[in-house]
């Protein structure tokens, strides 16, 4: 792996406020293979299955930790149909979540659960009988 996987899993894990153990925990795999990932030192490399995982616990993509794309947020749907604010909105967010030592792992925490609340709310509107009973 290259120099730039071992900067971004370290660099994403630090923003996400996790741990090298929440992680690999994550990952389901054993912490001192992790910690080896993120050691320029020893270079570890994860095999395909193991990598996916690893993008999959720290919500990213295997194309962002290995540099081909600088996109941090994995799409939840084609961008094509994405309404122009919701487009916007998901870059700013990425913007903020790209930098380091922007967000605390507490700020991040506030955020998902803000973000959760908006969703179950619209969940509940959406599921109501309108006003005929059906």
């Amino acid at each position: 792996m290259t120099t730039i996987f071992v900067e971004r899993l370290r660099s994403l894990r630090e923003i996400r406020g996790l741990k090298q153990a929440d992680v690999a925990d994550k990952a389901g795999i054993e912490r001192s293979t992790y910690r080896g990932y993120e050691n320029p030192i020893k270079q570890r490399e994860p095999n395909t299955e193991t990598l996916a995982r690893i993008a999959k616990a720290l919500n990213t993509t295997t194309d962002y930790l290995l540099g081909v794309t600088e996109q941090i947020l994995p799409l939840l749907h084609d961008s094509k149909n994405m309404d122009p604010v919701e487009m916007q909105a998901r870059r700013e967010i990425e913007e903020l979540f790209s930098r380091k030592n922007v967000l605390t792992g507490e700020n991040i925490r506030l955020i998902a659960d803000f973000t959760k609340m908006l969703a179950d709310q619209r969940l509940k509107t959406q599921e109501k009988p309108d006003e005929n009973g059906s």
